[in-house]
């Protein structure tokens, strides 16, 4: 399985590459008016509207610094797509599904956390970003794009992005 690793507030979270479009840095982003405080707004990506969630306000982790090192992970499933604003994309990483570990019943109903990956010495949260969002916040993200199915995206299964996801990278 491969994981893209990234930080929030010193703290180090994972997703599965599958859900991940690119990574991209941080561009002009455009507030929007009477939304969620988790959503940052919006960006151009390319002439597409992507709607940009701040994933430190929506985890209830306080605020986020901006620096250099401020990634957009774009993610997708199936034709929607959304941004998350993290600190730092530290890489690609895969482990064995026997370093995966599914949390008790107790963490799974809270919705964040979707198991514990095992890397190198750390236990890291891995986290289904499509889960976090609740059918009313995923609503709510659909009309930040102003498209019916939030935003479609390019082909998820195009070379470049089947490309970027084979690729390793050194932690």
């Amino acid at each position: 399985m491969k994981l893209v690793i990234f930080m929030l507030n010193d703290r180090e979270y994972a997703i599965d590459v599958i859900q991940v479009r690119e990574v991209i840095r941080v561009t002009t982003i455009l507030p929007l008016p009477d939304v969620p405080a988790w959503i940052e707004g919006i960006i151009n990506l390319r002439g597409e509207v992507i709607p940009l969630l701040s994933l430190t306000r929506k985890l209830g982790l306080g605020t986020q610094t901006q620096c250099d090192l401020n990634r957009v992970i774009i993610a997708h499933r199936q034709e929607r797509c959304f941004g998350i604003l993290v600190d730092s994309v530290l890489g690609v990483k895969t482990i064995s599904k026997k370093d995966i570990s599914i949390p008790d019943d107790i963490l799974r109903e809270s919705g964040t956390i979707e198991a514990v990956a095992k890397i190198e010495e750390r236990m890291v949260p891995l986290l289904d970003l499509f889960s976090l969002l609740s059918e009313s916040e995923t609503q709510t993200l659909q009309g930040t794009s102003h498209a019916p199915e939030m935003v479609l995206c390019g082909d998820p299964n195009s070379e470049s992005n089947e490309k970027a996801r084979t690729k390793e990278y050194d932690l």
